[in-house]
Order: structure tokens, then C-alpha cells, then sequence
């Protein structure tokens, strides 16, 4: 439902920054199993921030890189409420197949 809302209402960014033109790498901190999801950063430490949460739960948590093309980006997120998170929604039908080669650390 989400993916559906954010292709109707075309690329948004509350940063001022355009669409990206070229392939960017983003990350993602979750674990395994959430590995594909539609909120990642371009900031590897938030990444890692994220899966240190998970691990505190006594999971394993995960930092996971990927590139997206620039037709999978849906939205970029600055800073809402000062999380300086540096997020990239992404498009799940575009997203690339994440693999353990994907992972970039434990946290």
C-alpha cells in the first residue's frame, strides 16, 4: 500500500535534493529477515546505529548494502524531529536481491 501511495504522488524530497541521477548505494541496519524493506539511509553509521538496536534484543543484527537505481528511489527524508537518518525510500519491485554478499557488517 505504501509503494502504491509514493508512486501516485511521484518523487518527493523534503531536502531539497533532486531524484538521484546515478546508482546510488544506501544501507540498511535490521536483521535477516527484514532485510528487505523500503526504508534505508545513505549514512553506513545510522545503518549500523539501527542494527546495534536490534542486537541489543539479543538478535543479530545486520548492516545491509545495496545499489539502487535511480527509478527505485521514491522519496528522500531529510531530518523530521532530528533523527538524522538520511533515508531513501525505496521501491520494493526495484529493489536489487539481497544476499549475504549484501551484508557489509555484524554489528
Amino acid at each position: 500500500m505504501w509503494v502504491e501511495m509514493f508512486r501516485a504522488a511521484g518523487f518527493v524530497s523534503d531536502t531539497g535534493e533532486p531524484k538521484p541521477a546515478l546508482p546510488w548505494t544506501v544501507y540498511r541496519g535490521t536483521v535477516w529477515g527484514r532485510r528487505r524493506g523500503m526504508s534505508w539511509t545513505t549514512d553506513l553509521e545510522r545503518a549500523r546505529w539501527f542494527a546495534a538496536r536490534y542486537a541489543v534484543r539479543h538478535r543479530d543484527g545486520l548492516v545491509f548494502a545495496v545499489d539502487v537505481e535511480p527509478s527505485a528511489v521514491l522519496a528522500l527524508v531529510g531530518d523530521p524531529g532530528g533523527r538524522n537518518e538520511s533515508e531513501v525510500v525505496v521501491d520494493l519491485a526495484l529493489l536489487p536481491t539481497i544476499g549475504r554478499r549484501s551484508v557489509v557488517s555484524d554489528s
